[in-house]
């Protein structure tokens, strides 16, 4: 990515983009960098700039279809990193999401109950940044 195109990435983040922490099970947590919007043009940029694939998403009250480009893991924890210092609305959240442990893809999943109350705390964060 070159700085053009993390600021973009960056500028749509801010305002079309959801940093955030799935969580099911209790202990599974996620952390996931999601871009959902009704331009398929700009949706198609983000998607090259992420290296991610685009889903259809829902058709909204007004009949458009809308689009959504995710990425999680490293993954999410790489683009983030990236597009930090360009973000402005969202930097709380990335702050908190460049903490969140993320396993190396491959390796065994070894999940301690510290770091489950880490993700916790991170994804409780991330939420009260996000309301």
């Amino acid at each position: 990515m070159n700085e053009v195109e993390k600021a973009y990435l960056a500028a749509i983040v801010d305002g079309e983009g959801c940093i955030t922490i799935t969580n099911s099970a209790g202990r599974s947590h996620q952390l996931v960098l999601v871009v959902n919007m009704n331009s398929k043009e700009v949706i198609d940029h983000i998607a090259r700039i992420m290296g991610c694939n685009i889903r259809q998403g829902r058709t909204t009250s007004a009949g458009n279809e809308s689009y959504q480009v995710s990425a999680s893991g490293n993954k999410a924890k790489a683009i983030i990193s990236e597009i930090k210092p360009y973000l402005v609305g969202k930097v709380k959240q990335a702050e908190l999401a460049l903490l969140f442990p993320v396993h190396k893809h491959g390796t065994p999943l070894a999940i301690t109950n510290e770091m489950v109350r880490t993700r916790n705390i991170i994804m409780h964060g991330i939420r009260a940044y996000n309301n």
